[in-house]
């Protein structure tokens, strides 16, 4: 995945929704499927825009180009399965007996060291710091209301 300049959204499904992606032909309509729910507003959707490549990076020390399978705290960016993976569109998704882990270890997640080893431009940047704890508190809070909800999540960076 070479898609810095991309955004990435989490979308809460219904279990009708998941199986009409699911089921899409090709990823041309599962894309076309997911940008109409999100315009119609059809399920939860929480947008993280463009700063799912840097949190990846903060949590896990590795770019999201390099998924870590089996290590929440990536599982938490880029999704646990890969759905699809194209040139400019990736698809992933966790369902909502997967997220316990994920949202355990999110709220552990030790935010000073990881800033601390964290190899960016920003990373002594009080600012920055501040928007990567809201978006993961943002992350979590969305995690928690889809699993209680036992909603899955598919995650499209496009």
């Amino acid at each position: 995945m070479g898609l810095s300049c991309m955004r990435a959204c989490y979308i809460s499904l219904t279990d009708e929704w998941a199986d009409k992606i699911a089921e899409a032909e090709d990823g041309e309509e599962r894309m076309s499927l997911i940008e109409h729910i999100m315009e119609e507003k059809l399920c939860p959707v929480y947008e993280m825009d463009k700063w799912w490549e840097e949190l990846h990076l903060l949590l896990t020390g590795k770019s999201a180009s390099e998924p870590l399978e089996g290590y929440p705290l990536s599982e938490a960016i880029v999704g646990v399965h890969v759905v699809e993976a194209e040139n400019d569109c990736y698809i992933g998704a966790t369902g909502y007996d997967e997220l316990a882990p994920i949202i355990d270890e999110l709220k552990q997640a030790p935010l000073d060291t990881l800033q601390e080893q964290y190899r960016g431009p920003e990373r002594h940047d009080n600012t920055w710091m501040a928007a990567m704890v809201a978006e993961i508190d943002r992350l979590i809070a969305f995690y928690e209301q889809s699993q209680s909800e036992q909603k899955d999540i598919l995650v499209s960076i496009y």
